[in-house]
């Protein structure tokens, strides 16, 4: 069938994909919800089936499905980008591993409020399955398309590593990802302390926090964010991942507005929250999706659109919060991404030894490996000799980074090893 697809690129076509998708959401429903689907469950299934039909894209769908049937892959082991996750059709044919429904997510910035709207399809997926999914449709750089609208548009797998490991993972343990909670206490506690490892900030360096090697903090900035954003939620973390993927959304914007008492429930992190606040205010639909487009592409809010939410109680520092923001991302892919961490959050509480197994398979520094595998004096001699080596080059970036790569392994090394004295 893929194959099928696959030999004209440019006006793909699947036979009777507009039945089949049907049939697909409408049996797949039935399995969640009974022989008689609710009511609310119904109209958005039909809403978005009808949506997709005005675009005639049903072919996509049916072509995602199969993809990862031939790949052996489920919902659970991709990451959806962008706006995708949002679609209940992805979910009941099996493409996304959690429901909108379940999060209150609008299909509005999936499909758009007048059912015009599809932009490029992106799916990370495990870095070692890759090459065989690409071969698996023919077209190694993803697939061109031109829809209804008449436009091009494309369907793109990319190199993951943090995929990678909660793919690895995943099969190696043969974890239902239904029976990691959200509330988890012990996930949230690594938010303001590493306690939950059985150990102290003393034991690595200082670091405040039990999120070293979980996807996103690799870096400083997130780490940073914790120092003023406090998790007490999955709802809290998706705020973190949208101020974190977007651009002005955190320094000089949601930062300062937290610094002056503001509640993390108020600030901007993604699409949904503009539009959610802006119909809470009043404004119609029109009016709020309207606006939340024209501040996520960072064209901020025009004079107009200023009196219109002034008019609507929508007060000045919440306007000047729209009008900083250059770039917003759906909570759809912020949700995509805080599960991901969810489930690797989990294993590494529960399973350290085969969390860190696995880690440094996905992350090699041939040094640092070859060290750890002969034991914690062997990696104590590595890192003094690497931290003596190290020679900080402005013109060498490259080298530079790398060694900052390094550094947060060494740092999940220095992790692990004190989490095995601990239980000595």
């Amino acid at each position: 069938m893929v194959e099928n697809l696959i030999k004209e690129v440019r006006h793909p076509h699947i036979e009777n994909s507009d039945i089949r998708l049907r049939e697909i959401c409408n049996n797949r429903a039935k399995e969640l919800y009974g022989e008689n689907i609710p009511e609310k469950i119904a109209k958005r299934i039909e809403w978005e089936i009808s949506a997709i039909y005005k675009m005639e894209i049903s072919f996509v769908f049916i072509l995602l499905k199969e993809l990862m049937a031939k790949n052996n892959l489920t919902g659970a082991d991709i990451m959806m980008r962008g706006f995708s996750g949002g679609s209940l059709v992805m979910y009941l044919c099996g493409i996304t591993n959690y429901n909108p429904m379940e999060f209150e997510l609008t299909p509005y910035f999936t499909f758009g409020l007048e059912k015009d709207k599809w932009n490029d399809i992106e799916l990370n997926v495990p870095s070692s399955l890759e090459e065989q999914i690409n071969s698996s449709c023919k077209i190694p750089e993803g697939i061109d398309y031109y829809t209804a609208d008449k436009k091009m548009h494309k369907l793109k797998f990319i190199p993951h590593e943090e995929v990678e490991l909660a793919y690895n993972l995943s099969r190696r343990l043969d974890i239902d990802s239904k029976q990691i909670k959200l509330n988890d206490t012990d996930i949230l506690s690594l938010f303001s302390s590493p306690n939950a490892l059985g150990i102290t900030s003393d034991d690595i360096e200082g670091v405040k926090y039990g999120v070293l090697g979980l996807p996103g903090f690799k870096f400083s900035l997130p780490m940073d964010m914790l120092d003023y954003i406090k998790i007490n939620s999955f709802d809290d973390f998706i705020k973190l991942q949208g101020m974190l993927h977007g651009t002005d959304t955190w320094f000089g914007n949601a930062k300062n507005l937290l610094r002056e008492g503001k509640k993390l429930c108020d600030t901007i992190a993604t699409r949904e929250d503009v539009f959610e606040y802006l119909l809470m205010k009043g404004l119609s639909k029109k009016d709020a999706y309207r606006i939340t487009e024209q501040v996520r592409k960072g064209k901020g809010v025009s004079t107009d659109d200023e009196k219109l939410m002034k008019v609507n109680d929508v007060p000045e520092w919440y306007i000047n919060s729209c009008d900083k923001i250059r770039y917003l991302f759906t909570r759809t892919h912020c949700i995509s991404y805080a599960m991901n961490f969810w489930k690797l959050a989990y294993i590494k509480i529960h399973y350290p030894k085969e969390f860190y197994e696995e880690y440094f398979k996905v992350y090699k520094f041939d040094g640092l490996n070859e060290a750890i595998s002969n034991g914690y004096e062997a990696f104590l001699e590595y890192v003094n000799n690497r931290e003596k080596e190290y020679e900080p080059m402005e013109d060498n970036e490259e080298y530079h980074d790398n060694y900052l790569r390094e550094e947060h392994c060494v740092l999940v090394a220095k992790e692990m090893f004190a989490r095995e004295r601990s239980l000595i």
